[in-house]
């Protein structure tokens, strides 16, 4: 029976370890900060889910993008089919 060697490529991740924190930068471009913890964050669903469920209601909502007003849209019947933010331009539908 003979050995097998397999080599294995090094990854950006072999430095990693755990409680190393995650490097993250408030502007593109900008100074990388260390945070010791990511989460806690509402997640992309709850920002969208959100915003549908304020809009369906008819009201005025926080836009997920820019946190400006985002009204609903109606199409022909009397359901929202849209939000558009009020500041930024920005669409959901």
């Amino acid at each position: 029976m003979s050995a097998v060697a397999i080599r294995v490529a090094p990854t950006l991740f072999d430095d990693l370890q755990p409680g190393a924190g995650v490097w993250v930068s408030d502007r593109p471009g900008g100074e990388r900060k260390p945070i010791d913890h990511v989460g806690g964050e509402p997640t992309l669903d709850d920002l969208i889910v959100g915003a549908w469920e304020g809009l369906t209601a008819q009201v005025a909502v926080g836009c997920p993008v820019c946190g400006g007003d985002m009204h609903p849209e109606f199409g022909p019947h009397s359901r929202p089919v849209a939000g558009r933010c009020s500041s930024c331009g920005s669409v959901l539908s």
